[in-house]
């Protein structure tokens, strides 16, 4: 298997390769084609932070899968480390299997229907520097995904962007640009909950809008947000039940250093990485 644009996994979590074939009939037969599926665990693995992969061995489980040409599509899923089940927790990646008897190969994607599923390719952003009328200066921590020239004419900026359900968030990041560097510098801000919706702390928000937070309040440290240090992110994230994570998970969809004494009210764009998202090819020889 060959993968690129992953991240390691997160703490507690676990990649996982999936392959789904037809079910077995009343009879004991299997049949090649679409409906109810039954997955097989392939094998479990990780990825360094350069990218290569760490614990796949799939020697262990090749040998008992049905026919290779039987095989529907192959998974690649999230799955919590302590607790994998015999069915997939979080399909991350998809693709339908090309198969013989002996071999099978499927190319992994995002997009693919049976995973994420969404165009990201056409999501697009811009960002805004707000300043509090109590507090002119305190811009340097507030931030807002709109588009506005005026603390009264807030515009949304978000574009192609669509619900995800239950299974995946959205999630609004502010990292060291030079060192992408753990916490203090590396802050969530919240989950954004809808297009023109206020993020998942709405108490923090001045406008009804996703991303808006105060990340310089006293119990936390951060650069101010115009100091030409910070990148802004908008992440993919799992939704595994953790209250907060502690970094993001390795799809990041758009990204932007917040410019150089960047004013207020004057908004920046954040470039598209769809480009750049996790993928995968399989190739299962048996």
């Amino acid at each position: 298997m060959e993968v690129t644009g992953f991240s390691p996994a997160r703490t507690g979590e676990v990649y996982a390769l999936w392959l789904a074939f037809p079910k077995t009939t009343a009879h004991g037969k299997q049949q090649p084609q679409h409906g109810d599926s039954e997955f097989k665990l392939v094998s479990t693995f990780n990825v360094s932070s350069t990218g290569e992969l760490i614990g796949f061995d799939a020697n262990k489980t090749i040998p008992n899968l049905p026919k290779l040409e039987l095989a529907l599509q192959a998974e690649i899923t999230i799955e919590k480390l302590d607790s994998i089940s015999e069915e997939p927790e979080l399909t991350f990646l998809a693709g339908p299997v090309e198969g013989t008897t002996n071999q099978g190969t499927a190319t992994l994607v995002i997009d693919h229907h049976d995973a994420v599923g969404l165009p990201f390719a056409i999501f697009k952003a811009e960002a805004t520097l707000a300043s509090p009328d109590s507090s002119p200066n305190d811009y340097h921590g507030e931030l807002y995904l709109m588009n506005a020239t005026n603390a009264t004419s807030p515009g949304v900026s978000l574009g192609g962007y669509l619900p995800l359900g239950t299974r995946w968030k959205y999630g609004l990041w502010f990292i060291d640009s030079a060192t992408q560097s753990a916490p203090p510098f590396n802050f969530f801000y919240g989950y954004i909950t809808g297009v023109a919706e206020a993020d998942s702390y709405p108490t923090d928000n001045r406008f009804d809008f996703p991303g808006g937070r105060y990340p310089a309040s006293s119990s936390q440290s951060v650069y101010p947000l115009n100091s030409g240090q910070v990148t802004v992110m908008v992440s993919l994230e799992p939704n595994l039940h953790y209250t907060r994570p502690s970094v993001p998970f390795g799809a990041i969809l758009l990204e932007t250093k917040v410019p150089k004494d960047q004013r207020a009210f004057t908004p920046f764009s954040l470039t598209n990485l769809s480009a750049k998202l996790p993928k995968a090819v399989v190739t299962i020889n048996r």
